[in-house]
């Protein structure tokens, strides 16, 4: 993994983590982003539901996890300097508060949905963050679309020029359990807990993430759970394209991304110039240890060569 062109990786350790916790806790307590839900239409006539805080000159655009949607992301909302970022966070199409059309539910056409909402937001050239299958889907969007590309975060995700690991047994009874709303709040009261380090989670949490999931339709539930597992590998000469400034990140005690993931995506995009692992947490770090997410996405978007700010 390259920073500053030597080969490092950063392990964001408790101490580094209380440190920078202060001075965000401060902003955070003092001054923190609004967060408002706002929507939009899209040329493809989707309704996309998306938070919305900040009023900085630098857009971040954050896309949810599987199963997820945009209230993953309203602890780091809150604390992003508002001042220097306005950020944006989607519900894909067939989650959230979004529209659920019956079609439309695989990678192709939620990246040409995310390229809309971005047109439609006269967002030229953002910072994009993703988690998990948001992660993974924006390593197809930046090829798609690198012109809208500022600088690209992946946090916990799969890295798309691997072979899919294909659906196991578990996985199909997952998709075979999506029905009625009784039937899939027992799928989502089962595999919610998985998605976080038991230590940084309330049962409260859980309920909340397992109510918001009952809000996303059950044709994005099976088409998108499938296509994560069977989607074909983006060819490596392809993948090799992926020089935007890039960040990767990952909890320590992620149940679903493993090492061999985390180095697919380090030594094989050119322009990943830190990896972080974020300690005591699971695969969803930004909900987990949200101080210390946000601190090492700033560390990086703060670097000059990764994101110019105007300090006039």
């Amino acid at each position: 993994m390259k920073i500053f062109g030597l080969t490092s990786v950063l392990l964001v350790c408790a101490t580094v983590g209380t440190l920078v916790f202060a001075s965000i806790a401060a902003h955070a307590e003092g001054d923190a982003s609004t967060v408002r839900v706002e929507h939009v239409t899209l040329k493809n006539g989707l309704d996309m539901a998306f938070r919305r805080s900040g009023h900085g000159p630098i857009p971040i655009v954050l896309i949810h996890g599987y199963s997820l949607s945009s209230e993953e992301w309203s602890k780091v909302m809150r604390l992003l300097p508002d001042d220097k970022f306005t950020a944006y966070a989607i519900d894909l199409r067939g989650f959230g508060d979004s529209g659920k059309p019956e079609a439309g539910n695989n990678f192709s056409q939620l990246v040409d949905d995310v390229s809309q909402f971005l047109d439609a937001k006269h967002l030229s050239n953002a910072v994009m963050i993703g988690h998990s299958m948001g992660g993974s889907l924006l390593q197809d969007f930046v090829l798609a679309h690198p012109q809208q590309v500022k600088a690209l975060v992946l946090s916990d995700a799969f890295a798309r020029n691997e072979p899919p690991i294909g659906i196991s047994a578990a996985v199909q009874k997952r998709i075979d359990g999506y029905g009625a709303s009784d039937a899939n709040r027992l799928v989502f009261e089962a595999a919610m807990p998985k998605y976080f380090d038991a230590e940084n989670v309330t049962p409260d949490d859980i309920q909340g993430f397992v109510s918001g999931a009952l809000k996303a339709s059950d044709p994005a539930l099976k088409g998108l759970l499938a296509e994560e597992y069977t989607i074909a590998p983006i060819a490596m000469a392809r993948y090799k394209d992926i020089k935007v400034p890039t960040l990767i990140i990952v909890g320590a005690h992620d149940n679903f991304v493993s090492n061999k993931q985390v180095m697919a995506l380090t030594n094989e995009i050119p322009g990943v110039r830190l990896t972080a692992i974020i300690p005591r947490s699971g695969h969803t770090p930004m909900w987990e240890h949200p101080d210390v997410w946000t601190s090492t996405v700033l560390r990086f978007l703060e670097d000059p060569a990764v994101v110019e700010f105007s300090h006039g």
